[in-house]
């Protein structure tokens, strides 16, 4: 069986205690804001979809198509809020996916995101990743899809894995909470 870069592979308890752990740290970030419905949430529901819901309500679900494309689902539909929790890095096209949102957010949504930061070293980059990203380079694809934002970066939300690539990962990681809404004033495209 490949491991991959995981000479180690923790266990489905362990792996389980991780996410949790992140969980609580985002809800712990999002206590901070106004969360108001409708809700969107970008991700199938997920075990973290039951902690949202047990605190603000119902929320609508869409996967993600592969590649990318097919948005949107909710024609029609306008969301306050919409959730993009460790979603990005796996997307093949992340600035079309975040361009869309604006198709189905409200003039005064909110859009949350987290996402791993790029590391020092691209061998400890996880291979489920397509993009992980400099703080820089994110800032960059949120102004070109017109969000007015702000981002904080912390550390110490990684599963601690006994390889070289994981403890990498564990001590120079940061995660990005990115709290964004629609800069309307903005050019339609940034192309133009």
């Amino acid at each position: 069986m490949d491991q991959g870069p995981y000479p180690y592979i923790p266990t489905e308890e362990e792996f389980q205690k991780y996410h949790l752990k992140r969980a609580r740290i985002t809800m712990s970030w999002l206590k901070q804001f106004q969360i108001t419905p409708p809700i969107l949430e970008y991700s199938e529901p997920t075990p973290f979809t039951k902690m949202l819901e047990a605190e603000y309500g119902t929320i609508e679900h869409i996967g993600i198509p592969e590649p990318d494309h097919g948005y949107p689902p909710f024609k029609g539909h306008v969301f306050k809020t919409i959730f993009c929790f460790e979603v990005l890095e796996h997307m093949m096209n992340p600035l079309f996916m975040l361009d869309r949102i604006h198709e189905y957010i409200a003039t005064d949504g909110q859009l949350f995101i987290t996402l791993p930061g790029a590391l020092p070293v691209s061998c400890a980059r996880e291979k489920i990743n397509f993009y992980e990203m400099h703080e820089a380079e994110v800032r960059n694809l949120l102004l070109r899809t017109r969000f007015k934002f702000d981002i904080e970066a912390k550390r110490g939300t990684e599963m601690p894995v006994y390889s070289a690539a994981g403890l990498v990962r564990y001590f120079c990681r940061k995660r990005f909470f990115i709290h964004a809404s629609p800069d309307w004033r903005k050019k339609e495209n940034w192309w133009d």
